[in-house]
């Protein structure tokens, strides 16, 4: 994994992070340190690559990525056609239930990005490094946010993640990077001006009771998956299930 230095705002801030990890599968290993490297992009076969998201963001194509944190999901957004994916350290809240992302430790990083990368082989995944794994930046004006934006470009940072600004600063960004290579601007509720646009899957599939505005559901699996469990509780409950069909019979000797 090749990652950059990571800005945190100050706590109830309405102001996000930027930053970025990558993961390649079956490169295994971490290449660990404050600034970044270049990936190598010369991925056989048809899996998305940096090459291709930067070829994207010269066509003003936009990049579609959302969040996954085990197999089946990941398995389902790659079938679905997503360009990215995003293994976010959101899963301490969404997944475990915490009350925040304090809880999703190096250890569960590295698991939940393992089952990604095993369940989506062709998508590109960026994964979030734990909270704490770099000094706090307190970003509480878009000039900050801008130059900690520039400042990760000129370390060698890929890639940029900004999350809840306005679309201004987002444009801003993407004028200071301009000159400092292919640099992929990516926003989660950042306005139309990043190159591709993330959100929590949880979210946009109905599971957060409070979310963000600039998330919109697109389905509603917790409903889904209630009937389910609603019908299966009364065939239990009513003694249809299970029925002679789901047994198994002992073979004769």
């Amino acid at each position: 994994m090749e990652h950059g230095t990571r800005v945190r705002p100050a706590a109830h801030s309405t102001w996000a992070w930027a930053g970025w990890a990558a993961w390649r599968g079956g490169r295994g290993g971490y290449n660990e340190g404050m600034t970044t490297t270049h990936a190598d992009t010369a991925v056989a076969g048809g899996r998305v690559t940096l090459q291709t998201l930067r070829e994207k963001k010269k066509r003003r194509e936009p990049i579609a990525m959302l969040t996954a944190y085990d197999y089946p999901t990941a398995k389902i957004l790659g079938r679905a056609g997503v360009d990215l994916i995003l293994v976010g350290d959101s899963a301490a809240t969404t997944v475990l239930g915490a009350e925040s992302t304090v809880a999703a430790t190096l250890e569960f990083m590295l698991t939940i990005t393992g089952a990604v990368r095993r369940g989506a082989p062709e998508v590109f995944l960026m994964a979030d490094m734990p909270f704490g794994s770099y000094p706090d930046v307190p970003a509480a004006e878009a000039k900050r946010i801008v130059e900690t934006a520039v400042a990760m470009a000129k370390a060698g940072a890929l890639m940029i993640l900004l999350e809840a600004v306005p679309d201004e600063v987002t444009a801003e960004v993407q004028r200071e990077v301009a000159g400092l290579g292919d640099i992929v601007v990516l926003g989660c509720g950042a306005g139309a001006s990043a190159d591709g646009h993330v959100v929590v899957v949880n979210d946009m599939l109905g599971y957060g009771e409070r979310v963000p505005r600039f998330v919109e559901k697109y389905g509603d699996v917790p409903a889904a998956v209630e009937a389910a469990a609603r019908r299966y509780v009364a065939a239990v409950r009513g003694r249809e299930y299970p029925a002679a069909r789901h047994g198994y019979r002992m073979k004769a000797e």
